[in-house]
This record gives structure tokens, sequence and C-alpha cells, in this order.
């Protein structure tokens, strides 16, 4: 239920110029779009990748060799 829902009050319908003085929720959204655009600086997506692919690369090939070395490892200890 929006602010406006209620404006007029309990059990009484609102007459159509108490609806247009009652806040507008939509001016919220557009305050916080307003906002995020500011915020952004630019058109990029907050979730785009700024690293370069060979940053990138680099860090997926140590992640796979820690996990080789911890599953090696796991098969040692196991068979101890």
């Amino acid at each position: 239920m929006s602010e406006r829902d209620d404006y007029a009050g309990p059990g009484r319908p609102m007459t159509t110029g108490e609806f247009r003085a009652a806040p507008d929720a939509s001016a919220n959204t557009a305050q916080f779009r307003a906002f995020a655009a500011e915020q952004a600086g630019d058109d990029a997506a907050p979730w785009e990748m700024k690293a370069s692919g060979r940053s990138v690369g680099r860090l997926v090939g140590i992640v796979v060799l820690v996990a080789i070395v911890l599953a090696v490892l796991a098969l040692i200890v196991t068979k101890l």
C-alpha cells in the first residue's frame, strides 16, 4: 500500500484534489536514480570488470595451481 492510499484517513475515499495533494512516492525513485547517476561518474555499470584480461588470467592460474596443490596435499595426508 502506498502513502497515497490512506492519505484521506480510514473509511473515507479520497477526492481527486486530495489525491493530487498527496505526496508522490515515485519522486523518491527519481531522486534515487539521479543520485545513482551522479555517483557512477560514467556510464559504466558497477559490475563491469576494470582489470585487464592478463590480470584475470593470472589470477585464475594462481587459483587453479593452489587448488591442485591442496588436492595433492589432501591425498598425501589421507594416505598416512
